[in-house]
């Protein structure tokens, strides 16, 4: 039988596996772990994930907490309809003030669905997670490149990372839980690894993971430190005059 890559840390689980049970995306006891409720501080600032739904699929949004190694989930809103937009805005509408980024699926009819979002004055992000991760020689075999078939793989990867290393707080919906315990993943003729498509999913009777979706956008892009450290610890300067906290904490 052939092993489970690393990457996932199932070579760390005992016993004698099934094909199906080996090849899971992420460690169903990992994830039930994170399952207390967490009050939201109101404090801190938000990204939002949306995976769009219509007929049968949900339209899902996910808003979480997003600080390092501290992810903690909000609020959830989930809807069914062919037209679910207003029931999106007015979702986060509460959290305006506090979302820096709004991650939306932005394949086929999510995309008209985030240009309107973005048109009520969200700070929408369009997401084709179907697309090829960029290229990061420098990592030499962490590459992501090399390492999976498209984002998709990846942002899964970074939040089965997360759920591992204990950073994930406040997962209670038990639609969600299912979902991202179901997932499987395969490796492709170059190595790499990537997502079950879902058709290949519902033959086994599975139904499209709407719920796991929305929280590997919200949560599942890697962390990037977009400006220089210098840059920060200026913007930090004002806080600390005010904070008895280190600049470089309030910077993170």
């Amino acid at each position: 039988m052939e092993q489970a890559p690393d990457i996932f840390g199932l070579e760390r689980q005992l016993g004698n596996l099934d094909a199906e049970r080996s090849k899971r995306v992420f460690d169903r006891a990992s994830v039930e772990a994170v399952g207390n409720p967490v009050e939201d501080t109101g404090s801190s600032r938000l990204v939002a994930g949306v995976d769009v739904g219509g007929g049968e699929s949900e339209t899902v949004v996910y808003v979480c907490e997003y600080r390092p190694a501290q992810l903690t989930i909000v609020a959830l809103g989930a809807w069914r309809g062919e037209d679910t937009r207003g029931h999106v805005v007015k979702f986060l509408e509460k959290y305006r003030g506090r979302l820096s980024v709004v991650r939306v699926d932005a394949i086929g009819v999510g995309y008209n669905f985030a240009l309107h979002i973005r048109d009520k004055g969200f700070p929408v992000e369009l997401v084709n997670v179907s697309r090829a991760c960029d290229s990061r020689p420098e990592l030499a075999e962490n590459n992501p490149a090399y390492r999976f078939v498209n984002l998709k793989a990846q942002y899964y990867q970074t939040l089965a990372d997360a759920f591992e290393l204990g950073h994930i707080h406040g997962l209670t919906d038990d639609l969600t839980l299912g979902q991202l315990a179901n997932l499987l993943y395969e490796i492709d003729s170059q190595g790499r690894v990537k997502i079950e498509p879902k058709e290949k999913a519902r033959l086994r009777g599975i139904d499209s993971p709407d719920r796991a979706e929305a929280l590997m956008l919200a949560l599942g892009k890697p962390f990037e430190r977009r400006l220089p450290e210098h840059v920060l610890r200026d913007l930090a300067e004002e806080d600390y005059r005010c904070k008895n906290e280190p600049i470089e904490r309030i910077a993170d």
